[in-house]
């Protein structure tokens, strides 16, 4: 029996009750409805940045994990192509970088 569904049980006197599982997935929808608000206050802060957001594996290649849409302003490459990879792997040392201190 799936989740969500009832089954009618006959017991041994004739009387029927219904078996069943429930789930009370409010938690669920809070924790999800929290994410999505989270993932869009981070998307916009990302497409106002004036510059460049990127996230890299710290691998041999340092292979791109995120790159924001501006790559293409700054630079002239779109940021799904294997260009940028090569882009952020090679020039990562020369991207200037702001620090709060």
């Amino acid at each position: 029996m799936d989740l969500g569904q009832a089954a009618p049980v006959v017991d041994g006197i004739g009387r029927t009750t219904l078996y069943g599982h429930c789930l009370d997935i409010t938690p669920r929808n809070r924790t999800e409805a929290v994410l999505s608000d989270t993932e869009e206050r981070f998307r916009s802060v990302v497409a106002n940045i004036p510059g460049v957001v990127y996230r890299c594996a710290y691998d041999a290649t340092w292979t791109v994990q995120f790159m924001s849409g501006q790559i293409e302003d700054l630079v002239g490459y779109r940021r799904a192509t294997s260009s940028t990879t090569r882009f952020a792997a090679t020039t990562r040392s020369s991207i200037p970088t702001i620090s709060p201190t």
